[in-house]
């Protein structure tokens, strides 16, 4: 995956297609510069946030859920977490981890396929 800064990240063009709900949130300040349609095995969306790891973790495992996206499973470490969901018709993965990069940013990506 190709690393980028939140602050010179260009936007990928959105909705993102059918693979890939179009309310799912993410957390302020955060660009989505990739994604990646794998037909049946679902949608990929990389994205990066100037929000720190535990500011984007505390939106991924309160803010999404609210918005109708249930975590299944998952496990966090030091400076990354991931999680199973489902909810409003998909289901999915997402995945952080600290920038190796640019310190306080955060990488996102979230696979997604409908149900």
């Amino acid at each position: 995956m190709a690393r980028r800064s939140a602050r010179r990240a260009t936007a990928a063009p959105s909705p993102y297609g059918d693979g890939f709900p179009a309310d799912w949130p993410f957390p302020e300040e955060t660009t989505t510069y990739n994604v990646e349609d794998r037909g049946s095995d679902g949608t990929i969306v990389t994205a990066v946030s100037g929000a720190d790891f535990a500011d984007v973790l505390a939106f991924m495992n309160h803010d999404v859920v609210d918005a109708g996206y249930r975590i299944e499973s998952g496990e966090t470490e030091d400076h990354d977490a991931e999680a199973e969901w489902d909810g409003n018709g998909f289901r999915g993965r997402w995945s952080i981890r600290e920038s190796a990069q640019c310190p306080g940013e955060t990488v996102l990506q979230v696979l997604s396929a409908p149900e």
